[in-house]
């Protein structure tokens, strides 16, 4: 639908593409452009999942400018992994959590580095979104965060739908912060 309104369509990921066929998908269902690790100029940190976050949200900044430039409409998707297991994230960026003056007990070192990974995400996110604030693009763009699931989607079903009700925030919409707790679900 987007290609038949003229819109440029763009996955960007820090990681190679073609891990869990997202190459294949994005292609085959009417993405017009790729952007991986191997585009992704001089990373500072490469996790296992591929370069950090700081290294995607910079090169997302360039991709979106140029696709502004181009006074094309566009919808980008990027994909963040820093919030997966092993959760391996630029070391002295974020410190835990504190609430009271006190330090978040975690019951092992797994869920210790997962919480700072959430909290990397998030630094990196907000950075972004500082910096896109002041681009050109930002007056044109409006952004949807959402996450693919929860923080464990497993179970024993095929696929654990409780996993999948997810929240979005949508910003700079231009309308009024609104807080809407319906469920949606496809028709």
């Amino acid at each position: 639908m987007l290609k038949q309104n003229n819109y440029s369509t763009q996955f960007i990921y820090g990681g190679e593409s073609h891990f869990d066929n997202m190459k294949s998908f994005f292609l085959g269902n009417g993405f017009t452009d790729i952007v991986d690790f191997k585009d992704i100029k001089d990373p500072q940190f490469i996790a296992s999942w591929g370069a950090c976050d700081d290294d995607l949200f910079h090169q997302a900044d360039i991709e979106l400018s140029k696709l502004h430039q181009s006074n094309k409409p566009f919808f980008s998707l990027i994909f963040s992994s820093s919030n997966h297991d092993p959760f391996e994230i630029p070391e002295n960026v974020v410190t835990p959590i504190t609430y009271s003056n006190e330090q978040l007990t975690y019951y092992d070192d797994k869920e210790q580095r997962r919480h700072k990974a959430i909290q990397y995400a998030d630094h990196a996110l907000g950075k972004f979104i500082k910096k896109a604030k002041q681009q050109p693009y930002w007056q044109d763009t409006i952004f949807l965060v959402v996450a693919d699931h929860d923080a464990r989607a497993m179970g024993s079903d095929l696929v654990p739908i409780k996993n999948f009700h997810i929240p979005a925030v949508i910003i700079n919409s231009g309308n009024s912060p609104l807080l809407d707790e319906r469920v949606t679900r496809p028709n």
